[in-house]
């Protein structure tokens, strides 16, 4: 997961766009590698996708 964040937060900076968040996400998501390879199954909240109107 911290290739294909690093992979995304080059192609960021290569259009131009600040790509800070990313690399600080690629950071977070190595450091604490162990917890994310804990997750075994998959879950998504309805609401995460939802904006209140």
């Amino acid at each position: 997961m911290r290739a294909s964040l690093s992979a995304l937060a080059g192609d960021v900076s290569r259009s131009g766009l600040n790509a800070a968040d990313l690399r600080k996400v690629a950071s977070l998501a190595f450091e604490h590698r162990n917890l994310l390879d804990a997750i075994t199954e998959p879950r998504l909240l309805t609401g995460v996708l939802s904006t209140v109107h």
